[in-house]
């Protein structure tokens, strides 16, 4: 009985020990997995700890900011991008950072967030506190709360700025590349099919490009052209000069343009202008001499003829300038002789002989006259260029007024209005400066309507020149006749109706030539004239 208790009490005790054993298991059991927690709960904290780090010292800007644009979170990386402090950055809205011209961008990117759209980075400008405008490159977070409700936005942003310049450059230096392919490209296609002889030598003279130009120009053809040398297109007496010019460019010396010549193959001498350019290697070493060479042989043979013309012409007027004023100095003693028994007639036979007799009297008389006049205007022409004074300093004002002097009685007798703006100080001679502005003063005197004439006298500074103009209110001129008008003896009202011998315009354009302007008008019949003439500003 006691044996069989204690074998119950026994059971009883490994039951209870066994209870005790489970108990412990499940004891260690649950401090392991706590273990395990803490174990993950502090690695998690680690990581944390550690990506806190990373993202306070990160140099790319890392912003959160809910999806009213305020600022939660702002790193090391964002105040050395943008400048502000972490404690100005938390008072700001992301609005600060946005330049003008991308406020619409953000607001449509903020849009789409919080509408559930996947966006994960693109390309925008911020603008740093100094107003600096910065490429950036976005990388977006969008946050949620434990709900999966958006919440806020996480952005890393990297500075691009230097990199898209970079590109930029890049970009550039690739069309100008492009371009420079292309002008070179088409260089050689006008250097190819230019008409002027294009040719490069090496300093022995070794011909080493020949052009279409070249080919037309001395009749060698580029095959041909690359076996000789320059010396073949010298003539003898050229050689010392052409050795000259190369010694004198491979010695760095700057010879642009000059004027030689050059043998064909048939053996035409040519006159050639000729445009140098030195060629030089990487290192700045000249390597040889490229030559544009025109033809010049035509011009130059006009310029010859033209000159000659020239200076017959030339010895002609001069002939022509002395016959004149000899004729006419000639003509005074026996005109004056004729003039003075006209007048001895008329005085001691008026109103005694019969009206035909009286008339063929005043006929004479009218014509020794005009006869005088006549040959004192082509003396004045004469003169012009064979007794002109020197060019000094006048004052064109005190011209005009010696004018009106001289002319005094005609403008009181005609009620002329005769007006004239400021007129400055010109290098002329002065008689002649007289005798033009009188001459045209009188034909606005003499040209007149009815209605008292006005005339007035203005200048324009244009250029290198100054330009005058006598505008009157006379009874105008037919543009039909601008280039006749200025001829001599080249009338186109009767004498009868204006009096005069057709020569006081012409005078006015040798005048003016001779002081190196030139003279013209503008006109219409009934509506007056206004004769314009320039004398240069020196």
């Amino acid at each position: 009985m006691n044996d069989r208790k204690t074998k119950n009490e026994l059971i009883a005790e490994l039951e209870s020990v066994h209870r005790k054993v489970k108990k412990l298991e499940t004891l260690l059991k649950k401090r392991k997995h706590t273990e395990q927690y803490i174990t993950e709960r502090n690695r998690e904290a680690e990581n944390l700890r550690c990506l806190a780090i990373i993202v306070r010292d990160s140099n790319d800007a890392i912003i959160i900011q809910d999806f009213e644009g305020r600022i939660t979170a702002w790193n090391h990386g964002a105040e050395l991008m943008f400048g502000y402090g972490e404690e100005e950055a938390l008072q700001m809205n992301i609005e600060r950072l946005t330049p003008p011209n991308r406020e619409a961008e953000r607001k449509e990117f903020t849009r789409r967030l919080r509408a559930g759209e996947a966006i994960t980075s693109l390309e925008t400008q911020r603008v740093t506190r100094d107003n600096r405008i910065l490429d950036i490159w976005l990388t977006v977070t969008k946050l949620v709360d434990d709900t999966g409700k958006p919440i806020g936005i996480a952005s890393t942003e990297r500075n691009i700025t230097e990199r898209k310049l970079a590109e930029s450059q890049r970009e550039a230096t690739l069309q100008a590349s492009k371009q420079e392919a292309e002008n070179l490209r088409r260089l050689a296609i006008i250097v190819r099919d230019s008409n002027d002889a294009i040719i490069i030598q090496d300093f022995e003279g070794r011909i080493t490009a020949w052009n279409h130009g070249a080919e037309l120009m001395y009749g060698y053809s580029e095959e041909e052209a690359l076996q000789i040398s320059i010396w073949h297109l010298t003539p003898s007496d050229k050689e010392a000069e052409q050795k000259d010019f190369n010694h004198r460019l491979l010695s760095g010396e700057k010879i642009s343009s000059f004027e030689t010549q050059r043998l064909t193959k048939d053996g035409r001498l040519l006159d050639v202008w000729m445009t140098v350019t030195k060629l030089v290697d990487n290192t700045g070493k000249i390597i040889a001499i490229a030559s544009t060479e025109r033809d010049i042989t035509e011009r130059k043979q006009a310029e010859k003829a033209l000159q000659e013309s020239l200076e017959d012409l030339k010895r002609s007027n001069t002939e022509l300038e002395q016959f004149a004023y000899v004729a006419s100095h000639d003509l005074q003693e026996p005109l004056r002789m004729v003039s003075s028994f006209t007048q001895l007639l008329e005085k001691r036979y008026k109103d005694k002989l019969d009206k035909d007799a009286d008339d063929f009297i005043n006929f004479a008389v009218d014509g020794a006259n005009r006869m005088q006049r006549l040959i004192n205007d082509l003396l004045d022409y004469s003169r012009v260029t064979t007794r002109g004074k020197k060019f000094e300093r006048i004052d064109v004002g005190s011209i005009v007024g010696q004018v009106f002097a001289n002319l005094q009685n005609r403008i009181e007798e005609s009620h002329a209005i005769i007006t004239q703006d400021d007129l400055p100080v010109v290098e002329a001679d002065e008689s002649q400066m007289v005798r033009l502005f009188q001459n045209l003063i009188e034909n606005a005197l003499k040209f007149r309507r009815d209605a008292p004439p006005h005339a007035h006298i203005s200048v324009n500074k244009e250029g290198a020149y100054y330009v005058f103009a006598v505008s009157d209110n006379g009874i105008g001129i037919d543009s039909q006749y601008a280039d006749r008008i200025f001829q001599i003896f080249q009338r186109l009202n009767t004498s009868q109706e204006y009096p005069g011998t057709g020569i006081g315009l012409a005078i006015c354009k040798r005048i003016v030539e001779r002081h190196g302007g030139k003279i013209w008008f503008e006109s219409e019949v009934g509506n007056g004239s206004k004769f314009f003439f320039t004398i240069p500003v020196k």
